[in-house]
């Protein structure tokens, strides 16, 4: 028999854990796509749920946190794929003659991403793009207020670690900077990247070598989203998993 201490353990246990059945389905309630999930898409969240629950446990308002940063994650990825079954169109995009900045971290490639980026004929993807792509710009005009949500993101997570603004002094344009392709993995929970899960106490990179189709399938996806409707530009992006 299990002592009375292992059971209350048991539940305390539980109730640290992030519930993967819980999140899909409210995350469906607040994009307002309740078709059935991608298979591969939920493979992914559970994967990533999984090892968050192998990690030292959450204390309460943690989980709540992290559940709703999640949940943002998930629905906004849902709304995606609504977009793209509603507006056929924006699957017959062309993304031609894209330029991909690559090289290891902290050797100047954010510096030739942003340069690359000012050229009036490219376009990248910025922060906003990823924290609130839906409905895709092409269909309606992103408002200032649209954008300064986003940006406020921004600031929270600055104000928790406000030593990223050194790292990444381009961060001063809040919900106009550049952003890096790990992002947009994200978004697909190909990766898990701070910037869109900073309340995350702890975050592994875990883009799956075995699954780059899918991930660089989704990048397609996600940058013929930003161009329909949108004046013609080629794309600039940057990442250093690329």
């Amino acid at each position: 028999m299990r002592s009375r201490s292992e059971n209350v353990g048991s539940v305390a246990d539980l109730s640290t854990r992030v519930d993967v059945s819980a999140l899909i389905r409210t995350s469906q309630m607040v994009a307002g796509n309740f078709d059935p999930i991608d298979p591969a898409l939920a493979g992914r969240v559970e994967r990533f749920i999984g090892w968050l629950n192998e990690q030292p446990p959450l204390r309460p308002e943690q989980k709540a946190d992290v559940e709703l940063q999640l949940r943002k994650l998930l629905a906004t990825r849902l709304r995606l794929a609504a977009d793209r079954k509603r507006i056929p169109a924006i699957a017959e995009e062309r993304i031609e003659r894209p330029i991909f900045v690559i090289g290891f971290g902290r050797t100047g490639t954010t510096l030739t991403h942003s340069l690359l980026a000012e050229d009036p004929g490219a376009r990248a993807p910025l922060w906003w793009h990823t924290h609130s792509p839906s409905p895709p710009p092409g269909e309606v005009p992103a408002t200032p207020e649209r954008i300064e949500l986003t940006a406020r993101e921004l600031d929270e997570m600055l104000m928790q670690a406000p030593g990223l603004l050194t790292l990444h002094p381009y961060w001063d344009k809040r919900g106009h900077c550049p952003i890096e392709c790990e992002e947009v993995f994200t978004l697909d929970f190909q990766n898990a990247y701070p910037s869109l899960l900073y309340k995350l106490p702890a975050l592994a990179m875990i883009l799956d070598a075995s699954n780059i189709a899918d991930a660089y399938r989704f990048h397609r996806e996600f940058l013929q989203q930003l161009q329909w409707r949108q004046p013609t530009k080629h794309g600039v992006v940057k990442g250093i998993y690329h």
